[in-house]
């Protein structure tokens, strides 16, 4: 049976520092499937301080792609990590976990 060959690009997000209760920027992350096979998504999720969206749907074709934008929203101050988790089978893996690192401060807001 053919298999996907799941690639993440970048492995890993920085974001600069974020004041408290407000979101930053969103930076993408790249989901190909360079195999022959199709990969079924089962979850995208993101830990605490961290926020996804994509266009991914319910799979990725053979040779085919998709976008995933990831927030970072600081609950709390100082250097707070996480991970972008990216749940998928094919026929013959059942709940591959993939994942992105993540990672970014948060800071007190500047009373003037």
């Amino acid at each position: 049976m053919p298999a996907p060959g799941v690639s993440l690009a970048p492995a890993s997000l920085t974001f600069s520092a974020q004041i408290i209760g407000t979101r930053s920027t969103a930076q993408t992350v790249a989901l190909t499937n360079a195999g022959s096979g199709t990969l079924t998504l089962s979850a995208i999720a993101t830990s605490a301080n961290f926020g996804q969206n994509n266009n991914c749907g319910g799979s990725v074709a053979p040779r085919g792609s998709c976008t995933i934008t990831v927030t970072f929203s600081p609950t709390a101050t100082g250097t707070l990590v996480g991970a972008l988790t990216i749940t998928g089978s094919s026929h013959e893996v059942a709940g591959s976990t993939y994942t992105v690192t993540l990672s970014g401060t948060g800071i007190e807001p500047v009373v003037r």
